[in-house]
């Protein structure tokens, strides 16, 4: 095998979220367009209402309503639907179910051990959190 094949193989994603062949259909969503306030974002798919103030994102997709503070670091990442990461938050190689708040300053995906006991790791290393039990930020309730 060439060079140049290896370097393409490497370089296509196994799971290509902008397959024509294979296209990504939601459900409407009554809600504002995605709004970003400074920050980096690179290679992410980002869902309606959802809200990225001065933070850092990439090779990631963020659902419905998600907010992310300023400061926060989110790699190879998927968060799901009404969710909010605090200031300073990290997270890498997560799957983040709907409905959660990831404290300020936390860290997921960062050190396997600590991973391993607050939630599921699967073998090849991506923690997945749960869905989340508090919705009072829905209200306005939570401070963002």
């Amino acid at each position: 095998m060439s060079l140049g094949v290896r370097i393409r193989k490497r370089l296509s994603p196994r799971f290509d979220l902008d397959n024509r062949w294979w296209p990504i259909r939601t459900g409407q969503h009554p809600g504002p367009p995605a709004r970003f306030i400074g920050g980096e974002v690179d290679n992410v798919h980002v869902g309606e209402a959802s809200l990225i103030k001065r933070a850092t994102i990439r090779n990631s997709i963020l659902g419905r309503s998600v907010w992310v503070n300023e400061g926060a670091l989110i790699e190879d990442s998927i968060v799901m639907d009404h969710t909010t990461v605090g200031k300073g938050a990290r997270l890498k190689r997560a799957i983040v179910d709907r409905f959660n708040i990831i404290p300020a300053d936390s860290e997921i995906g960062v050190d396997p051990v600590i991973d391993r006991r607050r939630h599921f790791v699967d073998p090849s290393g991506i923690v997945v959190v749960p869905r989340g039990g508090r919705r009072e930020f829905l209200l306005g309730l939570e401070e963002f």
